[in-house]
């Protein structure tokens, strides 16, 4: 598996939404991410800079800036980690990010790992140390865990764009977990005035907050109707969509050659072995076409309720639902489904519509 291709797989895992989330959120307000998440205050012409260089292996590096600190250039490099990494750890790939960095830009850096899930980053060192003489490395890095910083200074700061954020950070001593989320969407509310650049907010506050809030807690404080309208949840359904019909049309390609090979030789053995074989093989990649559109409609439609279960209950009990729906056959039926998924009032209330009309 090539790197391209290792990525590719990667940005299908669970977790990609909240990546999507992450990066989405840092590369519109980098000014404010590296100087108020990161508290870089004295950090100047902030440049992002594409990290399609910086592939390594099966990993991407997150974020790179370009960044004058006291007046000399440097690099802010920051990684996002939803959970623990534990088939490759942390500082092992820290090392490659930081060495990789410094090859290309020549530059001092400064390296972060932020750490989004409450439980997430405990046992990170923060460093990679080998101690052999005359061969000694140490390479150390920011660990930064959401769940330990005060949410309220990124309030108080006005800043907008990392509101999301501040849902997953250290709400004030005399505020439970509900009252700060219900504080952190008032924010939004309240702090920014363009009503599309606030929905936007809401919807990413919403997907990040899935990883420390309930689903329902979630829908007391935010109108589901602004997360449909949101061009994040857009861009979900889209790749749910594409991946669905990309998935079914090579499916079926490769029923629809194997087919048309066995029909041509049975085909030739009548008619001639060229003959049967030219003609079955066009008649099975026709009906290959056909069954992997067909196929591909039905894939799209199954992962676009199952993204969109996900996305409003924030509930891995979504995806367990996917085999039953795979089981449908009808397409009028996934859709009136697919209809169901953005409306139902809870995800119970979908599995026993669901349920009945299987």
């Amino acid at each position: 598996m090539n790197s391209e291709q290792a990525t590719s797989k990667a940005t299908t895992a669970p977790h990609a939404r909240f990546d999507t989330v992450t990066k989405r959120v840092v590369q519109r307000h980098p000014a404010a991410f590296v100087r108020n998440l990161l508290a870089l205050k004295n950090a100047e012409e902030i440049e992002v800079i594409e990290t399609e260089q910086l592939t390594l292996r099966t990993h991407r590096a997150d974020s790179f800036f370009r960044v004058k600190i006291d007046g000399k250039s440097v690099i802010v490099h920051c990684e996002f980690q939803t959970h623990d990494s534990k088939d490759n750890p942390m500082p092992f790939r820290m090392v490659g990010y930081i060495g990789r960095g410094i090859e290309l830009h020549r530059l001092p850096i400064y390296s972060y790992v932020i750490y989004l899930h409450p439980r997430a980053g405990r046992a990170d060192p923060g460093e990679y140390r080998q101690d052999i003489a005359g061969h000694n490395i140490f390479v150390q890095y920011q660990v930064i865990r959401l769940s330990e910083m005060e949410g309220q200074a990124i309030l108080d700061a006005k800043q907008e764009g990392l509101i999301c954020f501040a849902s997953l950070m250290k709400p004030p001593a005399d505020m439970d977990a509900p009252q700060w989320l219900r504080q952190c969407v008032e924010a939004v509310e309240t702090i920014t005035q363009d009503a599309s650049r606030k929905d936007e907010y809401l919807a990413e506050l919403a997907v990040l907050a899935g990883l420390a809030y309930e689903s329902q807690t979630i829908r007391d404080f935010i109108v589901e109707e602004i997360m449909h309208e949101s061009s994040i949840i857009q861009y979900f359904t889209e790749q749910a969509t594409e991946k669905g019909i990309e998935q079914g049309l090579q499916q079926g390609i490769e029923q629809g050659l194997q087919q048309g090979i066995e029909q041509g030789l049975q085909q030739g053995i009548e008619q001639g072995l060229q003959q049967g074989i030219e003609q079955g093989l066009q008649q099975g990649i026709e009906q290959g076409l056909q069954q992997g559109l067909q196929q591909g409609e039905r894939k799209s439609t199954v992962e676009a309720i199952v993204e969109a279960l996900e996305v409003r209950f924030q509930s891995e009990v979504a995806r367990l639902l996917k085999p039953s729906l795979e089981a449908i056959d009808d397409l009028q039926h996934l859709k009136r489904l697919r209809r169901e998924a953005l409306h139902a009032p809870t995800l119970e209330e979908f599995v026993l519509l669901a349920a009945n009309e299987t």
